[in-house]
């Protein structure tokens, strides 16, 4: 059975890219205006990819600093409340904006944005790498989605959808809270933000316009038409981020 999957996969790839246009692929260029303006903002100060990593990971470390030093459990718990909202931010408006564009290919897997390609699972354990999550960036990709939501957090976070309508999705990711989530499709995977009520599916996308997109998620063709779906919510999980200060291995199955 996988074998079929696998071999199905490799066919739609194949039609994908055969079938697409020029046109399609400027798409890319479509973006939101909030993402648009961070890609805007972050050249116009000049600020590199390997810059924000290396300030995310300055910053780890600043967290980590204090948690050893907090006096009680509350403290703690505070400073991993801090680092929650630090992380949502600083992947979603610093790290992926410079990938979008990125173009997509079944064995993509690059590690600099804009330069080669990218899968869908490697463009994922990728930014979470970059962000500072010690994953397994290589066998992480490999896996199917929902295996990569499990390695990165627990089940009280995660919740399957089956043949639900994308509207009763995304209104369900509403009332779970603002957050990023990584999402685990047929045969997908990718980010899920929700801003304030504003739902978005961040992905490297493998129908036109075939790079990396952030859309808004009741309008996005792949997430609408994936019969499962499974999400995990990985900004509310204390214990990832507690994983994320001390730099802990985070293992794949």
């Amino acid at each position: 059975m996988m074998v079929k999957v696998f071999f199905l996969v490799m066919i739609l790839s194949w039609i994908i890219n055969c079938s697409a246009t020029p046109d399609q692929k400027a798409e890319c260029n479509k973006q939101p205006a909030d993402s648009l303006h961070n890609k805007t903002k972050l050249a116009a100060n000049k600020i590199s990819y390997s810059d924000v990593i290396k300030n995310i990971l300055n910053t780890q470390q600043r967290f980590l600093d204090s948690y050893n030093k907090a006096q009680s459990q509350d403290e703690k718990n505070e400073i991993i409340k801090v680092a929650k909202k630090y992380l949502i931010t600083a992947i979603s408006d610093s790290l992926i904006p410079f990938w979008y564009g990125t173009p997509w290919e079944f064995y993509g897997a690059t590690e600099t944005p804009g330069k080669g390609s990218i899968a869908c699972g490697y463009f994922v354990s990728t930014v979470l790498k970059h962000a500072g999550f010690k994953v397994e960036r290589v066998r992480m990709a490999q896996q199917a989605s929902e295996l990569i939501i499990k390695s990165l957090t627990k089940e009280q976070h995660i919740r399957r959808f089956s043949n639900v309508s994308i509207r009763k999705f995304v209104d369900k990711i509403i009332e779970m809270g603002n957050g990023l989530y990584v999402v685990g499709l047929d045969i997908h995977t990718g980010f899920i933000l929700n801003n304030n009520g504003h739902v978005w599916f961040i992905h490297s996308s493998y129908q036109p316009p075939l790079c990396v997109i952030k859309e808004n998620a009741l309008e996005s063709a792949i997430l609408t038409s994936s019969a499962y779906r499974v999400v995990g919510k990985i900004s509310d999980d204390d214990e990832l981020i507690r994983k994320w200060l001390d730099g802990e291995r985070i293992i794949t199955p």
